[in-house]
């Protein structure tokens, strides 16, 4: 995936940025394919760094997208990746992505809105598949929730809510 196919400005420091976010994105992504498909563990220090680095950067990116620094092509392939990946640590930075751009892109009249609600669709699907993981669950729903009441800032205000 390339997000420079996207890129709308001609100004080198977008340029710049948009390809170090999308190298780190995609470095990112492959390092948990890796780790995943070799049964590689790395040591909880250097576990937990990779884990806060990825989901800074998937916030970023967020964050320029909801500040229209980049173009809302990416969304969809950005999530689609991440949903290839369907491992834990993706679904938690999908959830991440979706908290950041859920305010600005959850809107009808977006033209990309279509496929962006139907992935709340299938988390909500995923959600009973992720018995194993009480974390992860509680991180699913907390998304949920937040569109469900309307992607209120901060935590969703109804802490028991179950959907």
């Amino acid at each position: 995936m390339s997000l420079c196919v996207w890129f709308d400005g001609s100004a080198n420091f977008k340029r710049i940025l948009v390809l170090k976010v999308q190298d780190t994105f995609e470095l990112g992504l492959k390092e948990l394919t890796d780790a995943a498909a070799n049964g590689e563990g790395l040591e909880p220090k250097a576990q937990q760094a990779r884990h806060v680095r990825m989901l800074g950067n998937i916030r970023f990116l967020g964050s320029l997208l909801t500040h229209s620094m980049v173009s809302s092509k990416i969304i969809v392939p950005v999530i689609e990746e991440l949903l290839q990946s369907a491992s834990a640590a993706s679904i938690e930075l999908l959830c991440a992505f979706l908290t950041t751009i859920g305010p600005k892109f959850d809107n009808p009249l977006w033209r990309g809105h279509e496929k962006f609600s139907s992935v709340f669709t299938g988390l909500g699907n995923m959600q009973t598949a992720l018995c194993s993981s009480p974390h992860l669950q509680e991180i699913v729903n907390q998304v949920l929730c937040l569109r469900k009441e309307g992607w209120p800032e901060g935590k969703c205000a109804n802490k028991n809510c179950q959907i």
